[in-house]
């Protein structure tokens, strides 16, 4: 009995090659609503409770005017200033491609990165001993 990467009350986003989302912005604001939703259920709160949460976030976000679509590029240009574009595009599920343009318009400076497994050492190669220069 391993572990089947569910863990209970996480969200999920679910990407397919090639398709996409009609209202980008909307609906990955309402899977994070889920996914806020379930993790206080998980936590055994009442469904009254997790709802009036889940109306006073979406009042909140509509009384501030929040422009969802302009927060998230936002927000992914600025994990484009602190990481790598190969790993933003992993951990979101963007082509590569996307986010190597993407930091391109804001500026990033990780233009060289080598995308793949780095847990491990090139053949012939060992590290330093120490004392050695």
């Amino acid at each position: 009995m391993g572990f089947n990467g569910s863990i209970p009350g996480a969200a999920r986003l679910h990407l397919v090659d090639g398709v996409a989302l009609l209202r980008p912005e909307e609906q990955v604001f309402t899977a994070m609503l889920t996914g806020f939703a379930n993790q206080q259920l998980a936590r055994n709160l009442a469904r009254t409770t997790v709802e009036g949460r889940e109306n006073a976030v979406k009042a909140f976000t509509a009384y501030i005017g929040v422009p969802v679509a302009a927060a998230r590029g936002a927000a992914i240009r600025q994990q484009l200033l602190d990481m790598p574009a190969p790993v933003v595009a992993d951990a979101l599920g963007y082509h590569h491609k996307t986010t190597t343009r993407l930091r391109n318009e804001t500026g990033g400076t990780w233009s060289r990165y080598a995308a793949g497994d780095h847990g491990r050492s090139p053949i012939g190669w060992a590290p330093k001993k120490t004392g050695e220069s």
